[in-house]
């Protein structure tokens, strides 16, 4: 009888309803071979979620711009765009944007953004409970390989919110990378969003 793999050993974890131990993650996601890492990931993407896909209309406006004239009715997510150099002006944005967005998600700012505005303080949760309270409902990237503290980033959105995290823009915009599944292990909805063209549209994987 030939011995299962450990690949196959994840699969079978994978597919029973278990989660991976941490080292194991870290190991894949080192790895050369990226193949491996994505078949398995994809694996628990499809337990949580399916194949689903929703596209979805995104109207980006820069954060000192006008939000009335930038975001059409078709619209389903006001994207703020930009780094204010302070707090009081990002989250005098997202009021700007909530105002105008009403019901529909808004989101901005990446994890550096937050960073920055915690300074000195290093207080991260005190900047996301303010942009959420302003009425921030996702950070629009999250760069999750070149994040130096994932596991205080991972803590606090989870504790603090906002709700939803968008990762884009890095070697981690898939579905089926390790470090996506990292979120979605700690309690974080994730949306993984392509630029569908250079209009407003954009697709939303779940």
């Amino acid at each position: 009888m030939i011995a299962a793999s450990p690949f196959d050993q994840y699969l079978e974890r994978i597919a029973g309803g278990e989660d991976l131990e941490p080292g194991v993650i870290e190991a894949l996601a080192a790895s050369a071979d990226i193949l491996p890492a994505g078949m398995l990931a994809d694996a628990l993407k499809r337990r949580l979620h399916g194949a689903a896909v929703t596209f979805l209309r995104v109207a980006a406006c820069p954060f000192e711009r006008s939000f009335a004239d930038a975001v059409p009715p078709a619209a389903g997510e006001v994207r703020i765009t930009g780094a204010p150099e302070t707090l009081d002006i990002a989250a005098a944005a997202v009021g700007s944007a909530r105002a105008v967005a009403g019901a529909r998600t808004v989101a901005g700012f990446s994890w550096a953004d937050v960073e920055r505005f915690a300074g000195e303080s290093g207080r991260p949760a005190a900047v996301l409970a303010r942009l959420k309270d302003a009425g921030l409902d996702a950070l629009a990237e999250v760069p999750l390989d070149s994040v130096a503290d994932r596991a205080t980033m991972l803590e606090q959105l989870r504790k603090v919110g906002p709700p939803v995290t968008v990762v884009a823009g890095n070697c981690d915009s898939e579905a089926d990378w390790p470090l996506v599944a990292d979120l979605e292990r700690n309690g974080i909805e994730v949306r993984i969003c392509k630029q569908a063209s250079p209009a407003a549209s954009e697709t939303q994987l779940v």
